[in-house]
């Protein structure tokens, strides 16, 4: 995927597969065995980067990772996702495909350490959670105050719970969400994965969010 490979959609659809490679950093984050968040990230390019290579022995039962191509922001370590904030309540991780060109707004308590307009919505999501006492209802009201943007695809966990969701946008192949559901396993991604072609795979609808609990397996849909 982060080499163009597997996917004809809206941003390579001219120039054709290889010419859209996410090269600008890459990030993970899971769940240990104590059931605490541990993230781990990189400006390197993924495609070259010798240390995704321990990734292979992680064993955990929940993980996000996220291979960034800058729209927003310049290639550093400090804009690489996904993001991470802890408080003394909650610890919260966010990633995020897509370019919002809105002002953002969110509370003086958070310091940016980059440059994204991701990390800016992560912290403007944490802002409205002060107010309003649910997570899928402040996720779906601060993202509703954006409208000019190319596509908002996101993901919003604490590992126990994660919200998953897409905008609607003009680029549907290119900014959507796949996912496949079993008795076993969910997995989500941005494109149908080929080690995972014997299985049934759906698509999120835009203005859709999903909650998935962890050790359930359970999804609970809201609208955006």
């Amino acid at each position: 995927m982060a080499m163009d490979q597997n996917l004809i959609h809206e941003k390579n659809a001219k120039k054709g597969l290889g010419s859209w490679q996410h090269d600008s950093g890459w990030g993970i984050a899971y769940l240990d065995p104590n059931g605490s968040l541990i993230t781990q990230k990189s400006s390197k390019s993924i495609l070259t980067d010798e240390s995704t290579f321990q990734l292979r022995y992680l064993k955990t039962p929940w993980a996000l990772i996220h291979v960034r191509k800058a729209t927003s922001g310049n290639v550093s370590l400090e804009n690489a996702h996904p993001f991470h904030n802890r408080n003394s309540q909650e610890e919260y991780v966010f990633c995020h495909n897509g370019t919002v060109r809105d002002k953002i707004f969110f509370s003086s308590k958070f310091i940016t350490k980059g440059n994204t307009d991701t990390e800016q919505i992560f912290y403007s999501i944490l802002t409205d959670l002060q107010t309003i006492n649910s997570l899928p209802e402040a996720i779906a009201f601060n993202l509703r105050k954006y409208q000019d943007y190319t596509g908002i695809n996101f993901i919003f966990s604490n590992g126990k719970r994660s919200f998953v969701g897409c905008k609607q946008n003009s680029s549907p192949l290119y900014y959507g969400i796949k996912y496949i559901k079993t008795d076993q396993f969910v997995l989500l991604s941005s494109e149908q994965l080929p080690m995972f072609q014997n299985y049934t795979w759906r698509s999120l609808n835009p203005e859709e969010m999903f909650e998935i609990d962890t050790k359930t397996k359970e999804i609970i849909i809201h609208k955006l």
